[in-house]
């Protein structure tokens, strides 16, 4: 019989009639969390809606009446779905839809770390509110900085992830120099508290998140990729999960336009990789993880990006704006690259 432990997202199994050791009916079916466990019944606090007004209400169910969420199955069962199509997409050359992939159950980190706790119901409705026009007292857009949400997460990961900051810069390097104001108090603030550090967290709370969202490796270099004595950038365009890439005016704005390449070799765009496209020349972006697409060398001081599996060079044409692979000639100016750092602001 599984052990449950504080913290489980759980469901009640829903029956037809009420057997001993399950709570009512009107209980069953239902997902909540974890709050006690004892030999024989497991603490739930699962939401209940009375008189329009959602309720947080604790109940006791015998350990064979429980089981894992659904909703923690599915993630998990979606997750292994799409690396089985994206190893499809590699074997074949061609790219599949996948399916859309929520994120797992979150916690907060510096409640946590703190000695609190917050759990993370997956059938809960969850939305953002974005910064608009005049809400709330903002700005108009005009004069708020660049990047507010951006300095936010600076703010965060200064405060609170320790030695793990690395691994956010490893994926943002663009905001390593953002101005993210002053800090001393939200600093105060953990060392009052004799808050925990995000090591701690990371292994006790967040255990399993690294094999999910493994973490990145250091990068070798950053920023837009510019041909060599030319106005014109390898740019997205915004496309993704198969797309080709193209050479659109550099505009020193990152976006489309930011790339990184890592120590292992993967040319990167957020959670997306640079190959070479089905016809075997164009290149295109599409979904990657720590263990796909390891293809790329750059060499700073030849200005050239080398292709490992094919042994061509990464090429260009002004004319009609596409990137492609060629064979490698040192006198073709349309093969030199320089990677040009870009920071927020």
């Amino acid at each position: 019989m599984r052990i449950y432990k504080k913290g489980d997202i759980v469901g009640i199994k829903g029956m037809g009639s009420v057997q001993k050791g399950m709570p009512h009916k009107c209980y069953h079916g239902k997902t909540g969390g974890v709050y006690n466990v004892t030999q024989h019944a497991v603490g739930i606090i699962v939401n209940k809606q009375v008189k329009g007004k959602i309720l947080a209400k604790r109940v006791n169910v015998h350990i064979e009446h429980i089981k894992l969420s659904k909703s923690r199955d599915s993630f998990l069962k979606r997750v292994k779905e799409n690396d089985q199509k994206k190893k499809e997409t590699k074997e074949k050359g061609t790219w599949v839809q996948r399916k859309r992939q929520p994120a797992p159950p979150r916690e907060a980190r510096f409640i946590w770390q703190c000695g609190g706790k917050l759990l993370f119901v997956p059938c809960s409705r969850v939305g953002h509110i974005y910064r608009l026009e005049g809400w709330q007292g903002n700005p108009p857009p005009i004069n708020v900085g660049s990047s507010p949400t951006m300095k936010n997460y600076v703010r965060v990961v200064e405060v609170w992830w320790d030695e793990y900051k690395d691994y956010f810069y490893a994926s943002r390097p663009e905001s390593k120099a953002l101005a993210y104001g002053d800090i001393s108090e939200l600093k105060k603030f953990r060392e009052d508290h004799n808050c925990k550090s995000f090591k701690w967290f990371m292994e006790e709370i967040a255990y399993d998140i690294t094999s999910h969202y493994p973490l990145p490796p250091k990068n070798i270099d950053w920023g837009e990729i510019r041909g060599f004595e030319s106005a014109y950038c390898i740019d997205s365009m915004g496309r993704t999960n198969g797309g080709f890439v193209e050479l659109g005016p550099c505009h020193r704005m990152g976006g489309n336009q930011l790339f990184r390449i890592n120590e292992a070799n993967q040319l990167m765009q957020y959670d997306q990789c640079l190959t070479k496209g089905p016809d075997g020349s164009k290149i295109m972006i599409t979904h990657c993880n720590l263990n796909e697409y390891k293809e790329w060398q750059y060499f700073k001081n030849l200005h050239r990006f080398t292709h490992i599996p094919s042994g061509k060079c990464l090429d260009r044409s002004d004319v009609l704006h596409q990137v492609f692979l060629s064979n490698c000639d040192s006198s073709k100016m349309t093969q030199k690259w320089e990677m040009n750092n870009i920071h927020s602001v």
